[in-house]
C-alpha cells in the first residue's frame, strides 16, 4: 500500500496473493484473496490529521495491516476452529460443506476478523484504528457479496457488528468519530440487506446536517453548462482545458469532483433525496 512505484507493487501483490492462496485460509477459492487486498486502504492521512472535536486520526494503513497479520496468525494455529466459528455463527446449516466445496465459500480468516474485531474494540481499541478497521470489514463484506449466492451469512455478521456498543465512543467525547463508525455499520447492513430483499425498506438513523442539505440544494440547482464544463479535464489535455477555461465565463473552479457526480445523479434520478 506504501509503494509509489507500480511495477514494484504489483510483483508484491502478486507475491502475497499467491502465499495467502496457497494457504488453509484460501485453499477453498484462491481467487478470494483479491477481495481482501483490495479492500486495505490506500489514503494516507497526514501525521497532525485529527477531526473537528479534536479527535486523533493516525494511519489507516498500519492499524488495519497490524490487525489483519495477528488475525492471520491466529486463523493459522486453529483453522478449523474459525471455520466451525462461520458454521456456528452462520444462519446456513451448511456453511461447513461449501467450505470444503469451495467456490461460495468464505475463508475462515473472516470469523477470526470478526472475533478479533469485537475483543479488541471491548478491549479498548481507540477510535481511530477502530473507525479503520471497521471501514476495511464494511468495504469486505461489501466485496465478498459478489461471490455468494446465499447472503444470508453476511447479513448475520453485519448485523452482528451492528451490536458493537459505539456509543462508548461518544462517551469519550469522539462522538464526530462514533458517528463515522456508524455510518460504516449501517451502510454495510442496509446494502447487504437490500441486496437480500431489494424491496425491503431502509431505517436511516438520523436526517443529514442542514451543511449536507443546503450542498445537495446548491448542486441539484447548478447550471448545466457549468457542470459539463467542469468534466473538460477528464476528456482533454492540459492545453485544451486551459484553452477552454478561458474561453467560457463558468466558474470551474468552483466546481469539483464531488459537485458534479452530485449533480449529474440528482438531475438523472428526481426521486432520491440524502440518499
Amino acid at each position: 500500500m506504501s509503494v509509489d512505484i507500480a511495477a514494484i507493487r504489483d510483483a508484491i501483490r502478486s507475491l502475497v496473493r499467491h502465499v495467502l492462496s496457497g494457504s488453509i485460509l484460501f485453499e477453498h477459492d484462491p481467487d478470494e484473496v483479491y477481495f481482501w487486498l483490495s479492500s486495505l486502504p490506500v489514503g494516507l492521512r497526514s501525521p497532525d490529521a485529527e477531526t473537528p472535536d479534536g479527535t486523533p486520526l493516525s494511519n489507516e494503513q498500519p492499524a488495519v495491516v497490524n490487525f489483519l497479520d495477528d488475525c492471520i496468525q491466529l486463523c493459522l494455529k486453529a483453522p478449523y476452529d474459525y471455520i466451525e466459528g462461520l458454521h456456528i455463527s452462520g444462519p446456513d446449516s451448511a456453511t461447513t460443506k461449501i467450505h470444503q466445496l469451495g467456490g461460495n465459500a468464505l475463508s475462515p480468516l473472516l470469523a477470526t476478523v470478526m472475533e478479533q474485531l469485537t475483543s479488541r474494540y471491548a478491549a479498548g481499541l481507540c477510535p481511530s484504528d477502530t473507525l479503520a478497521i471497521v471501514s476495511f470489514v464494511r468495504r469486505l463484506l461489501v466485496r465478498l457479496s459478489g461471490k455468494k449466492e446465499s447472503l444470508r451469512l453476511l447479513v448475520h455478521l453485519s448485523e452482528k457488528l451492528a451490536s458493537l456498543p459505539i456509543a462508548e465512543i461518544s462517551g469519550e467525547d469522539h462522538s464526530i468519530v462514533a458517528k463515522a463508525v456508524a455510518q460504516e455499520i449501517a451502510t454495510t447492513r442496509n446494502y447487504l440487506q437490500f441486496l437480500c430483499n431489494p424491496t425491503a425498506s431502509v431505517s436511516i438513523s438520523e436526517r443529514p446536517s442542514s451543511a449536507a442539505s443546503d450542498f445537495l440544494d446548491r448542486v441539484e440547482k447548478m447550471d448545466l453548462r457549468t457542470v459539463l464544463h467542469s468534466l473538460s479535464p477528464c476528456c482533454c489535455s492540459a492545453d485544451q482545458y486551459t484553452q477552454q477555461h478561458q474561453a467560457h465565463s463558468v466558474g470551474v473552479r468552483e466546481s469539483n469532483l464531488l459537485t458534479v457526480c452530485a449533480s449529474l445523479a440528482l438531475r438523472s434520478t428526481r426521486t432520491w433525496r440524502y440518499g
